[in-house]
């Protein structure tokens, strides 16, 4: 590849172009990535509001508690308690093996 090509690729690269957004603009552009990301990682939920009903029935399904495994808000039951109560026989914490 020539130096011509990224010359007509890239027609602002010069340094007193009046286009390039020079040193302080990619730094001003990495800060307002960087703030972005820490606001949706404090406005995310870590655990989503069916997730506790998920680990309620996998405690229901550790402990042989059958009557109490639909008493949730989820009136079925899927495949999720089932691998959920398995993780926490080896991470021995419900978080965890959520």
């Amino acid at each position: 590849m020539s130096p011509s090509f990224f010359r007509h690729t890239f027609p602002n690269t010069e340094a007193d172009a009046p286009g390039r957004i020079g040193t302080t603009g990619v730094f001003l552009t990495i800060l307002l990535g960087a703030a972005v990301r820490v606001f949706a990682s404090l406005h995310t939920y870590i655990i989503n509001p069916d997730g506790i009903y998920y680990i309620h029935q996998a405690k229901a399904i550790y402990f042989a508690e059958w009557d109490a495994l639909t008493s949730c808000h989820i009136n079925f039951v899927s495949i999720y308690p089932f691998l959920i109560s398995a993780g926490y026989v080896l991470f021995l914490e419900w978080i965890m093996a959520a």
